[in-house]
């Protein structure tokens, strides 16, 4: 039995119950979420998928130049190549000692200014290892 919290929308959060049955490393398990109103119990299945070598912390640093912004990675992974992705450049490097360590340089970035000042543009950062 463990007791799940869920995000909901316009920021609430939930809480249920669940029941988690048949586990298999291999397979996932199997789960009833238990409600408070007789029989209206769910059942589902989670598969569990392996995922690619396991990255660690990814450390962020940034230097601007005119017309331009450096973003330094180090990435602690365990794989053998880490790829980072960040507004549209990307770059791959060998992980050595369990870190890779790399320079996105991003032609004139969206900056994200003060409330007030302007715009708070967000940018995705994709990192990946395998």
């Amino acid at each position: 039995l463990r007791r799940v919290i869920y995000q909901m929308p316009m920021g609430r959060k939930g809480a249920a119950l669940e029941l988690v049955t048949d586990v298999a490393k291999e397979r996932g398990y199997t789960f009833t979420m238990l409600s408070s109103t007789p029989g209206n119990d769910q059942t589902g299945k989670v598969r569990l998928e392996p995922t690619d070598a396991p990255i660690g912390d990814v450390l962020i640093t940034q230097r601007h130049v005119p017309g331009r912004a450096d973003v330094s990675l180090r990435v602690s992974a365990a794989g053998s190549e880490v790829t980072a992705t960040l507004c549209g450049v990307s770059a791959t490097a060998s992980v050595i000692d369990g870190g890779a360590d790399f320079v996105l340089s991003v032609p004139d970035p969206v900056l994200w200014w003060p409330a007030g000042q302007g715009a708070q543009v967000l940018h995705d950062l994709t990192v990946t290892c395998g």
